[in-house]
């Protein structure tokens, strides 16, 4: 707007001022913001809040502009009201009624502070009794129902975001049978070693592909990270491991390759059984 003015600052404030300065237009461009915000919704305690940040900050401007009752009439406290959710208009109506006092702009502002105060106290991190020392639990809101998050963390090892598991050295210098023993044991998903859960695991990831890693020059057949992978030794159970597609089993079930003393390769299913908190292998079929 006032590219080509140089340093006559007066000029610019001028030439601002001229077309931003008419006090109409503030109104209006705040009138215009209060019917843009989105109706609330029973139980949004945090975009009611928003909704009181936007009313106190349009009015104060208008205030500084001596024009408050462009926005303290009944024609904006209307507007207002049907931005909040039925609950919140059923407890503001009854809040007048105990009052015995007009609606006014004012009254709205103070009985919307007092309500965004206590919804804060509701919703605040509480320390939970039978956790941990030093230990706080956060709690979010979803509809009345509170659930409890678990921290996110890009390596679930190292507790870190620095670095993803599969760039983690401290596992990359494990032995193969601890690396798939710690993605056992901590629930992980064998493609991309990622935690898995209701609707993340091997057989719906998206990074699903077939191993890299070779034997006799072959290529891996199996849908694994490369990390899991183990080379078939003499005597000895290969862990060429991924789970059986298809439908959900009720106990963890892994495909192996079963090496004889003569090389004789034989395909097989081990079913993990729970042993206290770890599974432990059977071969079933």
């Amino acid at each position: 707007m006032i590219r080509g003015i140089g340093q006559d600052f007066d000029a610019a404030l001028e030439y601002l001022d001229s077309v931003y300065g008419d006090t109409r237009f503030i109104a209006d461009a705040i009138v215009h913001d209060v019917n843009s915000f989105k109706a609330l919704r029973n139980g949004e305690d945090a975009r009611f809040c928003d909704l009181l940040h936007l009313i106190r900050r349009s009015y104060n401007t208008l205030k500084e502009v001596k024009r408050p009752q462009d926005m303290d009439n009944s024609q904006m406290l209307a507007l207002i009201e049907r931005k909040m959710g039925s609950d919140d208009r059923k407890v503001w109506f009854r809040h007048l009624e105990q009052e015995k006092k007009p609606a006014s702009l004012s009254l709205l502002i103070d009985w919307m502070t007092g309500e965004m105060k206590s919804r804060m106290r509701a919703t605040a991190p509480v320390r939970s009794e039978t956790a941990d020392k030093g230990k706080v639990h956060h709690l979010s809101i979803k509809g009345d129902a509170q659930t409890q998050q678990r921290p996110f963390y890009r390596c679930w090892l190292c507790e870190s975001n620095d670095h993803w598991t599969d760039q983690c050295k401290k596992f990359i210098a494990m032995a193969q049978p601890n690396r798939l023993k710690l993605a056992m044991e901590n629930h992980v998903c064998f493609s991309c070693l990622k935690k898995a859960g209701r609707d993340h695991r091997m057989t719906t990831c998206k990074k699903k592909k077939q191993c890299s890693e070779s034997r006799g020059g072959v290529q891996c057949r199996y849908y694994h990270h490369p990390l899991l992978h183990d080379e078939a030794r003499d005597n000895a159970v290969g862990s060429n491991i991924a789970f059986i597609e298809g439908q959900d089993a009720l106990l963890p079930v892994v495909k192996a390759e079963f090496v004889g003393s003569q090389q004789r390769i034989r395909e097989g299913n081990i079913l993990l059984t729970p042993v206290t908190d770890q599974y432990h292998p059977t071969v079933c079929c």
